[in-house]
């Protein structure tokens, strides 16, 4: 009862976060609640708003957090130590603090997904219970040959042909862009991007890479790269029954790095749409716009009142925790520093 008083803020805090207010007001709820309670729940809950606006743990708060681990349980528990180990946590330590808590039988680890997590006790020498964990953890360690791949594969695209990065905007019906969007040595495009509203004439065939948020993995093509949207989600990302399918086809598969989704959000005070997080990926990786192009990106096509939103996916509506006019505006900047759209 003597924390009830503080449920209105929590409460706030959560609802601005689940809104998209990726701001220093939410921050500072969780920031004031966690100074207010001490309480080892509303520790984590700052931290990992912290860490959706794209901050790691400093030293202090690192320590704060170990302080914490023991306070929490289930998830939570989890969550705390990918935050721990992701910031700089030595794993022996957590491996040492599991068997002290009996956290580390085989029981105990069975159901835990979290790659960074299960590469961490991997390196300690701890025995995964199963073949999936132990396929999620070697995702982390083939992270930096594969990310030096996929820059040599954009370098060279970029050299014959050029990379064309496809939305789904419903923009596309009509336009007649496939056979330009193929033309290009690379082909990129997102989650569900085909169905039967969709026309090859239209959109195309190739596809080098598929970028997938949480939720599209039924959507994954049969072959090339993928593209994990969201803030280095190899790290945080809890559940991954629906990604083990594409774990076990030996699918080379990246996460975007956390400083380009800090970039964005400082900029959008929103968490990014995935178009936005690759295309901004991309041009790190490259150095800038020339040779990437795009298609189907509602931002620089002109606003239809009551159009469709989604090209294969009729009835799908765009998600209100987007910043989207702040990421129109952001295009049309890009657009003017030398990203082509091929609707132009």
């Amino acid at each position: 009862m003597l924390l009830a008083h503080h449920y209105p803020r929590r409460w706030l805090a959560r609802y601005r976060r689940q809104r998209g207010r990726y701001d220093h007001l939410t921050l500072g709820l969780y920031c004031r609640l966690w100074y207010a309670t001490r309480q080892p729940a509303d520790l984590l809950a700052w931290l990992r708003f912290r860490r959706d606006l794209g901050y790691g743990l400093p030293l202090r708060l690192r320590r704060a957090l170990w302080q914490a681990l023991p306070g929490l349980d289930g998830t939570r528990f989890w969550q705390g130590v990918a935050l721990w180990l992701e910031s700089g946590g030595d794993a022996a330590r957590l491996a040492g603090l599991l068997v002290q808590q009996g956290r580390g039988g085989r029981d105990a680890l069975a159901m835990l997904q979290n790659p960074l997590v299960l590469q961490g006790l991997v390196s300690q020498g701890m025995e995964l219970p199963d073949a999936d964990q132990q396929k999620l953890a070697s995702l982390v360690r083939s992270q930096v040959a594969w990310q030096q791949a996929f820059r040599q594969a954009l370098q060279q695209a970029r050299a014959e042909g050029g990379v064309c990065v496809v939305g789904n905007a419903a923009g596309l019906r009509g336009s007649g862009l496939g056979a330009r969007i193929d033309a290009h040595a690379w082909v990129m495009r997102f989650n569900c991007f085909q169905g039967e509203t969709v026309a090859v004439p239209d959109v195309g065939t190739r596809l080098q890479a598929q970028v997938l948020t949480a939720g599209s993995e039924p959507c994954a093509g049969p072959q090339g790269w993928l593209l994990l949207s969201g803030p280095q989600v190899l790290a945080m990302r809890q559940d991954w029954r629906a990604m083990l399918p594409l774990c076990q086809a030996e699918r080379k598969m990246l996460s975007v790095p956390l400083p380009v989704w800090r970039m964005l959000v400082r900029v959008l005070k929103a968490p990014p749409s995935a178009g936005m997080l690759v295309l901004a990926w991309l041009r790190q990786l490259l150095g800038g716009w020339q040779g990437i192009r795009v298609a189907g990106f509602g931002g620089l096509l002109p606003a239809a009142t009551g159009a469709a939103y989604h090209l294969a996916r009729p009835g799908h509506r765009a998600a209100a925790r987007h910043n989207w006019q702040g990421e129109r505006v952001l295009l049309q900047q890009w657009r003017a520093q030398g990203l082509v759209s091929l609707h132009e």
